[in-house]
């Protein structure tokens, strides 16, 4: 489970370890993003800046993004909240489901479980891989592509959808 980012991946798991079942240990691990990628975010908050000095008002993008950490274990597959100033606060779990049944669905960039999208975070593809092979093994994947919580309003936003897409 441990690789690239060994004391960062050993510090959510101590954290996660609160949420889980008695008896449950965890397989893998992976820190995620839901509502739109970390480098969305980025030119989000750097061209909010951008625009505050062109137009000599304040404006700041609107940017929605949660932090979260998908926890694989032994029984479940968990999506739990992130928080602190380094993000290695482990809250709440969010979703929860058997292995067996967590239908998750993996993208270029992405890991779909529960209806939401979680983007994985930078350096955390290695795990990613692995969470959803672990996962893969127990059957509780889909090859279905899940649907898009609200369908394009126009063939210009479908174009960019696809374009966007994993």
């Amino acid at each position: 489970m441990l690789g690239g980012r060994k004391k960062r991946v050993e510090t959510l798991s101590a954290g996660a370890t609160a949420n889980l079942e008695d008896g449950e240990q965890i397989r893998e691990l992976v820190q995620t993003q839901t509502g739109q990628s970390a480098a969305a975010n980025a030119s989000a908050v750097g061209s909010s800046a951008f625009m505050s000095s062109q137009l000599g008002t304040f404006y700041r993008s609107e940017v929605s993004a949660g932090p979260h950490v998908l926890v694989a274990t032994d029984r479940n597959l968990y999506a739990m909240k992130l928080s602190g100033r380094r993000l290695l606060d482990v809250g709440d779990v969010v979703l929860k489901a058997p292995l067996d049944q967590a239908d998750l669905y993996r993208g270029k960039k992405t890991l779909s479980f529960g209806g939401t999208k979680f983007h994985v975070m930078a350096l955390f593809g290695e795990h990613a891989d692995r969470l959803y092979d672990y996962v893969e093994q127990s059957g509780g994947v889909t090859e279905s592509k899940p649907a898009a919580a609200d369908p394009p309003s126009t063939e210009r936003e479908r174009r960019i959808r696809e374009a966007l897409e994993d």
